[in-house]
């Protein structure tokens, strides 16, 4: 069986793609909310919450992992680090479905959320946050600026952002694909000044989140990705579906 380790719209299609392969695959999900977008079918179990590492390993023994894919999001460092430690540990083989760094001309880049937050607090007008929302904590208004943090739909992420001192008015759950004009849309409208983003590949939006801030004339700040871990990398579905067939046919 194959766990993969979801968190992103191309997991998503991974794990369908491996489904109709003919592969038995359990897949993880940090939330309620991402579990909700798979449909049941016979080969495929779906689980949701947070693992750690005892869990990651239970879950192995629990269905008999022979490979682990990790579908997470570039910037789920943890998830990684843990899903590497299990897969030394118990000799499974582990591939990573990964997204492509996009550069964005005249974006300011920092290596933290702290040194982000630091830099904008001393910035005028409106700051859209579109990091998600287990870091937001580290993002406070100044005299002269509002902030909006645009979240994925979910009672966790909503509540994360009350916890840090967001009012429900500044919060906006949003999911699924953005359009340059739905982003400028949303820039101007709330009169935003800068974004602080996340270079989360062509998957997460970015090219449509810089374009629409170009046109609206939002300075934009990225986070910049953690460094990679290790293991072998894919950025193409098809590649790494050939790549599990092999290792299980072997």
């Amino acid at each position: 069986m194959i766990w993969v380790i979801a968190g992103t719209g191309k997991g998503r299609e991974l794990v369908y793609r491996l489904s109709d392969e003919g592969h038995s695959v359990v897949v993880t999900t940090a939330t309620e909310y991402g579990s909700s977008m798979y449909n049941n079918r016979g080969s495929l179990v779906v689980r949701h919450g947070a693992l750690d590492i005892r869990g990651m390993e239970l879950l192995t023994d629990e269905f008999g992992i022979r490979l682990i894919i990790d579908a997470s999001h570039p910037y789920s460092s943890e998830v990684k680090r843990n899903a590497g430690y299990v897969s030394e540990k118990k000799g499974i083989p582990l591939l990573e479905l990964g997204r492509r760094s996009v550069p964005i001309q005249g974006a300011v880049e920092f290596s933290t959320y702290g040194e982000a937050a630091e830099y904008v607090s001393h910035k005028e007008g409106n700051i859209l946050l579109a990091i998600g929302s287990k870091n937001i904590h580290y993002f406070r208004e100044s005299v002269n600026q509002k902030l909006f943090a645009r979240i994925l739909p979910g009672d966790e992420s909503v509540a994360e952002c009350l916890n840090s001192g967001f009012l429900h008015e500044r919060i906006i759950p949003a999911g699924g694909a953005f359009s340059v004009e739905s982003e400028a849309e949303l820039m101007s409208g709330l009169g935003i000044s800068v974004l602080v983003t996340k270079d989360s590949g062509a998957e997460g939006g970015i090219v449509e989140k810089s374009s629409a801030a170009a046109l609206c004339g939002v300075q934009v700040v990225v986070i910049k990705r953690p460094e990679r871990i290790g293991g072998d990398v894919y950025f193409d579905i098809d590649e790494i579906i050939k790549k599990a067939g092999e290792i299980l046919n072997g």
